[in-house]
């Protein structure tokens, strides 16, 4: 009898453990997402999968931001109360310190952080455009931007004060002047084979590539890890096409968050963000009825023809910045789950050809030329000679194909609104009242430029053409 009631408390003790076990496993999924570590920070170089990321919806992917709403305040707090008192769902970005855990350790952190002035000493916490969570040492007092995204945040966001230094493609081309500030940096060199050591020997507090590189990246982030200077990779420009490990763009997302962790002026950057919401709103109830069926078609050029000698062409595909604003304004791109399937693309002329014959519309198409010119103006990159170029190629269709350019420039940064107007505008004349992306231009250079740049910005020159039939 003993023996078996022996055996019965012995059973009895085993499952109460077990479910103790299960209680505490439980717990720390919840609090810990299963992903360890017990120290501020301890997420730091962790790659998140799509099913780990913040709310898609969010556009501050900073650590703190509990309800993952555009804004770290006081609701925050109240937020993040709620979840350790068990009244709200946890969230990824409830984890203010990044440690895998919520706590009160968080509550601490997020006071800190909401309170953080221009001497404020901390490490401020992100999910950055590779999905890797990642970290910024404030203040922030000096920072390197390159290409024209970069150019153009900085103004957009209130960082001016901030440049230390620039690239190469904004010391050496008309870039130069989105800021006559510029002109007076210091060049840590081209993208693509930026000179590292003399952000360091700058004194540079945060390096901000112009655009995500994936060749080039990651021995990016090995170089800066452990130094006086942070890497942050919050890009407004489109993907190399590198891979699966290619950043994830989201145009307003970075805008916000490159203000937010760079300490700019959060004031304007919520202005535009404003302004945004409204266009982007507008634009998709004008295609909200349009039917798969009814959507307009195009492909767009990369690189001009007449500059490429080996025959083969460069068209943008799934997965380019610009077909994702193409698609805001109802707009498909042709092939873009067979013959374009990559971000880049390299066809012949042939396949080109192929590509317009089977996707036309109605016997009409429509060809972008999205080139590297607006504030830039390369002399040997204008749009009276490229476009032109693509329409004698394209002579012998026999198709009617109606021709647009538009400047790479526009689609990687705040411009990005004009771009998608001038889509809709273009191929949907008829939706588009009241939406103009001639007014929408000229409002963001209003706005959210600091300098008068009226000598520089030839809209109908050099940003925006419509050719019409050729």
């Amino acid at each position: 009898m003993s023996d078996i009631m022996d055996n019965k408390t012995m059973i009895i003790i085993a499952v109460v453990a077990v479910v103790a076990v299960a209680g505490v496993a439980a717990f720390v999924v919840m609090n810990n997402g299963g992903n360890g570590g017990d120290s501020e920070g301890a997420l730091v170089d962790k790659i998140l999968k799509e099913s780990e990321c913040p709310s898609k919806s969010s556009r501050l992917w900073v650590y703190g931001n509990a309800n993952e709403d555009d804004k770290l305040n006081d609701d925050d707090l109240t937020y993040l109360q709620g979840i350790i008192d068990g009244k709200n769902k946890t969230t990824v970005l409830a984890d203010a310190n990044a440690d895998g855990k919520v706590n009160s350790d968080d509550i601490d952190f997020l006071k800190k952080l909401i309170n953080a002035d221009s001497k404020t000493k901390m490490k401020v916490y992100y999910v950055d455009n590779y999905h890797q969570v990642s970290a910024v040492n404030w203040p922030v007092s000096t920072i390197a931007i390159g290409f024209s995204s970069g150019a153009y945040l900085a103004d957009l966001t209130g960082l001016l004060g901030k440049v230390a230094m620039v690239d190469d493609t904004i010391k050496t081309t008309k870039w130069v002047n989105i800021n006559s500030k510029y002109a007076t940096l210091p060049s840590f060199g081209w993208e693509e084979e930026p000179d590292l050591e003399a952000v360091l020997e700058n004194k540079v507090d945060v390096y901000v590539p112009g655009y995500c590189y994936t060749i080039t990246d990651s021995d990016t982030r090995k170089f800066f890890k452990g130094t006086s200077t942070d890497c942050m990779y919050m890009n407004t420009c489109d993907k190399d096409g590198g891979g699966d490990d290619s950043a994830k763009e989201d145009i307003d997302r970075s805008i916000v968050m490159f203000a937010y962790l760079l300490q700019g002026d959060m004031t304007k950057t919520y202005e535009y963000l404003e302004w945004h919401d409204s266009v982007i709103g507008k634009i998709k109830k004008a295609v909200s009825g349009l039917s798969d069926s009814d959507k307009k078609m195009y492909i767009m050029f990369r690189n001009a023809p007449n500059f490429v000698t080996s025959g083969q062409y460069l068209i943008a595909g799934k997965g380019n910045t610009c077909t994702y604003h193409s698609e805001i304004a109802g707009a498909l791109v042709a092939g873009e789950n067979a013959e374009l399937k990559d971000v880049y693309n390299t066809l012949d002329e042939d396949a080109i050809y192929e590509i317009v014959r089977k996707y036309a519309q109605d016997g009409k198409f429509i060809i972008i030329d999205n080139e590297n010119d607006g504030i830039r103006q390369r002399d040997n990159q204008t749009f009276d000679v490229t476009t032109p170029s693509i329409a004698k190629m394209m002579a012998q269709s026999g198709i009617e194909i109606t021709y647009l350019s538009l400047a790479r420039e526009t689609c990687n940064s705040g411009l990005y609104l004009a771009e998608t107007a001038f889509y809709l505008n273009m191929l949907y004349p008829e939706l588009s009242a009241g939406i103009d992306y001639e007014e929408i231009f000229e409002y963001y250079f209003d706005h959210f430029v600091t300098e008068d740049l009226s000598e520089y910005v030839d809209l109908d020159g050099h940003f925006f053409i419509n050719w019409g039939v050729m």
